[in-house]
């Protein structure tokens, strides 16, 4: 997604739907699946990236993840997990 690159992540060579940037808050991952992002890093990180996000689009935030196209989340996992589902249209 150019949204991606225009926010200076870059596309993971071996995971076409996973972006990644190493930013002041630390690594911050951004994982797309048709019109569903979903964010990982530390809280200050996320909340960075989600922001990014938003005023580039009209996005729903779901909140706190349990599954994620089909796939459970385990509760050990101590990053922050986001879902943002973009509606189609663009705020630009």
């Amino acid at each position: 997604m150019q949204a991606f690159q225009d926010m200076q992540y870059k596309r993971c060579p071996a995971e076409a739907c996973l972006y990644f940037s190493w930013t002041m808050f630390g690594l911050i991952l951004w994982v797309s699946w048709v019109d569903d992002c979903l964010v990982a890093g530390n809280d200050k990180g996320v909340q960075n990236a989600k922001r990014q996000l938003m005023e580039r689009f009209n996005c729903d935030e779901t909140g706190t993840l349990e599954e994620y196209v089909s796939c459970k989340l385990l509760e050990a996992i101590k990053i922050h997990l986001v879902d943002l589902v973009s509606t189609v249209t663009s705020i630009d």
